[in-house]
């Protein structure tokens, strides 16, 4: 019984702990300038400009508790951050309840930064570069000293030479997330990323038509990026077995 109440004492941290992690990233989504001033300004309405108190930035509970409207100015805040705090928060639990293929803080980091890019492509239609550098250099720290195999070129010189051949039905920002993620990954995990990207994102757009979200005739890519390099992180050894090859 106690390591029942430990693990979902753990559980609801670690919830609250990536709800607090995408909240932060949202806001840098939003902002158009990024300095280091960021991690040390106060927090303040969009609206009216006044500060907010430490009560207002508990993600999800203050939203709830101020029924979606700022305390000082009365204006509504955006639903899309409760809906990013939530996930935010399952993303984090991942772990806790499927096995893993990937190292923990390579997963979270790009699992956290593509959910973050899915609301903003969903949105904007744009990936922005801050986003992409971000994923970049924390990936490849971690990741560092492994080198680029040739596959992996070769991967990269296709997708450069798909990105000026198919530009008019994928956009230029979801090439150059794909050649950011070959850098990262073996091949064969983003064989399987592509292969998942194309029929969940036919889910996807039919999941945003129904709740009026999608502007045709585009259609944002990236939200099935996320779901795909989710899956593959959980099921690789499912997908390879799929295949009839062996880890």
């Amino acid at each position: 019984m106690t390591e029942q109440r430990e693990g979902f004492i753990l559980s609801i941290a670690a919830f609250m702990m990536g709800s607090c992690v995408m909240s932060f990233l949202m806001f840098v989504a939003e902002v158009r300038m990024i300095s280091f001033d960021l991690f040390f300004k106060r927090s303040i309405c969009q609206c009216c400009q006044r500060r907010l108190i430490w009560l207002d930035l508990i993600p999800i509970v203050s939203f709830i508790f101020l029924k979606g409207r700022c305390r000082y100015c009365n204006q509504h805040i955006p639903l899309k951050l409760l809906i990013a705090e939530i996930m935010g928060g399952t993303l984090t639990l991942i772990p806790f309840y499927f096995p893993l293929y990937l190292h923990l803080n390579i997963f979270y980091i790009t699992a956290f930064i593509l959910l973050t890019l899915s609301f903003v492509d969903i949105e904007r239609l744009v990936i922005p570069h801050r986003f992409l550098i971000l994923l970049l250099f924390s990936n490849a720290l971690l990741l560092w000293p492994t080198s680029i195999s040739f596959i992996q070129y070769s991967l990269l010189f296709i997708m450069i030479v798909c990105s000026y051949l198919f530009n008019s039905y994928i956009g230029m920002g979801d090439f150059k997330l794909l050649c950011v993620l070959i850098i990262l990954f073996p091949p064969l995990f983003i064989a399987f990323i592509i292969w998942l990207m194309f029929p969940l994102g036919v889910l996807v757009m039919l999941g945003l038509r129904c709740l009026g979200l999608l502007h045709l005739p585009y259609v944002p890519l990236v939200p099935a990026i996320c779901i795909s390099f989710i899956c593959t992180a959980i099921m690789y050894p499912q997908f390879v077995f799929f295949i009839g090859g062996t880890i």
